[in-house]
């Protein structure tokens, strides 16, 4: 019996990292990729309305301390 290969073994062979050194460096850019957004959707959220609404600094806080917990 032959045995199918799928699209998505063909892309994963293909995209395949094979050196320890390249993984790590393409887990280190998504890893601060991802907490710059969380950070600067956080801090955008506190510019971007009406200012003067209570302690902005207690929210920034706040907010990257959760975006972080999600991580």
């Amino acid at each position: 019996m032959v045995e199918q290969v799928t699209w998505v073994d063909r892309v994963r062979v293909k995209a395949t990292l094979k050196h320890d050194i390249g993984r790590t460096a393409l887990a280190e850019f998504f890893g601060t990729l991802v907490l710059v957004l969380i950070i600067t959707s956080v801090v955008a959220q506190n510019v971007l309305p009406k200012a003067g609404l209570g302690n902005a600094l207690i929210g920034v806080n706040v907010g990257v301390a959760c975006g972080m917990l999600t991580l």
